[in-house]
């Protein structure tokens, strides 16, 4: 499935990804706890 992610940089890090899908989907266990899903 492709999507497209947007990166916002700061100060040369990247501090958030968002990312858009064509279809809802469930996604897989996370490795972070840091990680949110809106």
């Amino acid at each position: 499935m492709t999507g497209l992610s947007i990166f916002d940089v700061r100060d040369g890090l990247i501090v958030r990804v968002t990312d858009y899908w064509p279809d809802p989907y469930e996604p897989g266990p996370r490795a972070s706890a840091h990680v949110e899903r809106y």
